[in-house]
């Protein structure tokens, strides 16, 4: 397991780059990319379905009066786009600026004709062992649920078929419940990225068992910094969710409003396992360092040992090599194996002793 390098993404996450900007100002802060904006339409009601890609133009002519109406907009570099899109529906320039600024924290705004909320999508990069994230912005006005997205490709595929099925219970509710629902699929979709982070505590706290290594803390300073991301923008879903299930708006119906307390259910479910995998992280932490701090002190033991046995052989061969010119035992015929019975029977004698002590 290696330690990742920085994720680019995770550094700006708590940084807007709009510092010194006037509000309203519309700038995209995410990262710009030369691909195209691209408009998905998705036109049905209990009857019919429609799914076609617009220019600009198209959506400017687009009458919404009749039908339900989820137009997708894939890619925020393109301000000019975005701007046009949003005037067509009368959105707010400040709910302008928020769908461009990336680093926004789910809430939600309540006005008049529509209700607007960003949240971010997360995945798990197993190669890079990183949370790529993505902000999604909703908008959902009377015929229209307006979406906007930074890239292309998302976990929604499973509701396009549905809506294209007759008896789909998405296509015959109204766009409130389509809104529900994809609300619902984002969160589903946190618990497969926590897991995939709690599979990996566990293989690290089984490595780190087995071989501990300082640059295990590394990896713990990883996956805490992930965890922290997690956390900073699973926690204020809870309140949007709930302000949700009571919200007393045009656009939400009595019976949709039910829904989202089962969405509410499974967020806490997901804050309780992201606490869960927080305390689990700060253990890793404090096993690692005591682990590293046992290891050092067996060897510290070990060493301590066998100086112990060194100690007093040395102090029997340093009596006998000192240069007095009367020492009895020199003249002795087995004095030299005297010395060296005297030295194993110590050694010996220190085993037996450290071994009664149980220190090894």
């Amino acid at each position: 397991m290696q330690t990742p390098s920085k994720s680019k993404k995770a550094t700006k996450l708590f940084t807007s780059g709009k510092k010194g900007m006037p509000p309203g100002s519309l700038i995209y802060t995410g990262k710009q990319q030369s691909q195209e904006i691209i408009i998905e339409v998705i036109h049905f009601s209990k009857d019919n379905h429609f799914y076609e890609s617009k220019t600009i133009t198209e959506i400017q002519d687009l009458d919404t009066s009749q039908g339900k109406y989820w137009i997708n907009i894939i890619g925020l570099s393109n301000v000019d786009i975005i701007k046009q899109v949003c005037d067509k529906f009368g959105i707010h320039s400040l709910f302008i600026e928020d769908i461009l600024n990336i680093h926004q924290r789910p809430k939600l705004e309540v006005e008049q004709d529509y209700l607007y909320v960003p949240f971010k999508s997360f995945h798990w990069n197993d190669a890079e062992m990183l949370l790529e994230y993505e902000q999604f912005s909703f908008i959902l006005l009377k015929n229209v649920l307006l979406t906007f997205q930074e890239h292309a490709g998302d976990q929604f595929d499973g509701l396009r078929d549905r809506i294209s099925k007759v008896d789909s219970v998405v296509r015959n509710k109204g766009l409130d419940y389509l809104f529900y629902r994809l609300i619902d699929v984002t969160v589903d979709h946190y618990f497969e990225a926590i897991e995939n982070i709690g599979d990996h505590l566990e293989n690290l706290e089984n490595k780190i068992l087995k071989h501990p290594h300082t640059e295990d803390i590394g990896l713990v300073q990883v996956f805490n910094r992930e965890i922290m991301i997690l956390r900073r923008h699973v926690f204020p879903l809870r309140e949007v969710l709930f302000r949700l299930s009571n919200a007393d708006h045009p656009v939400l119906d009595i019976q949709t409003r039910k829904y989202f307390l089962d969405v509410l259910d499974h967020t806490i479910q997901v804050i309780d396992t992201i606490e869960t995998y927080r305390e689990i992280n700060f253990s890793l932490r404090d096993l690692q360092l005591n682990t590293i701090s046992y290891e050092m002190n067996r060897v510290v033991k070990t060493l301590t040992i066998i100086s112990t046995y060194f100690i007093p052989v040395t102090f029997i061969v340093g009596i006998y090599g000192m240069n007095f010119r009367y020492m009895p035992e020199l003249n002795l015929r087995y004095g030299y194996l005297f010395v060296w019975i005297l030295m194993i029977l110590v050694v010996i004698g220190l085993t037996v002793y450290f071994r009664r002590k149980k220190w090894f």
